[in-house]
């Protein structure tokens, strides 16, 4: 995966969905990047798992692992799943997708990184496989804070700006690695929401922001 290619797909299909009609500030896209992380501790304390699907037959779906609680964590496809991916993993990957989709209008390229796999390499040093998810959100949410007061108080200051993203970029790359350590694949799960994004309805039904 382009990394910048992907940030910019991302922020076309952002804009053919209504989403960036009219102005968009700074303080909207990181309030709903805040969402994103909240959102994954909310799959967290409910106990789902980083991946799955809603069963959308559960009467017809035979398949071992299929249908509990309307819960799919089969990793090979089902007839009977519906196509919009679910769980913690993906919520931390939607908050991904936000900071792309903001860089994706800037049109920055501001690091030399190309793949996931470079933005994984390049993240803090953490021991992301045994880091539970709670202190994991709890850093996202501080180092999206801190872009946030950097964007404010280098409003006109070019390179504080500078820092702010790579700062946000960072945080794509913390969140990355902990799914990796997890054992799961956070460049086929930004792909597949990509992907399931694509197929949204306009501003996802009349969502306000």
């Amino acid at each position: 995966m382009d990394l910048y290619q992907f940030q910019m797909d991302i922020h076309q299909n952002a804009c053919d969905h209504g989403w960036w009609e009219g102005k968009r500030t700074g303080d909207e896209i990181v309030a709903l990047i805040h969402s994103e992380w909240s959102e994954a501790l909310e799959e967290y304390r409910a106990g789902r798992p980083m991946l799955w699907h809603d069963c959308a037959d559960m009467e017809e779906a035979h398949f071992e692992g299929c249908g509990k609680n309307r819960i799919c964590t089969l990793n090979f496809p089902c007839a009977y799943r519906k196509k919009k991916p679910e769980g913690i993993a993906v919520e931390l990957i939607d908050g991904c997708i936000r900071i792309l989709d903001y860089l994706g209008m800037l049109e920055l390229r501001i690091t030399d990184i190309e793949t996931v796999e470079e933005l994984i390499a390049a993240a803090p040093a953490l021991d992301y496989p045994n880091i539970s998810l709670p202190p994991l959100i709890a850093n996202l949410h501080l180092q999206i804070s801190e872009a946030y007061k950097m964007l404010g108080e280098g409003s006109g200051n070019a390179e504080a700006r500078k820092q702010a993203y790579l700062l946000m970029y960072r945080t794509v790359a913390i969140a990355c690695a902990w799914i990796k350590g997890q054992g799961f694949d956070p460049e086929a799960i930004m792909m597949e929401k990509h992907q399931y994004n694509r197929t949204r309805p306009y501003k996802h039904g009349g969502k306000a922001i």
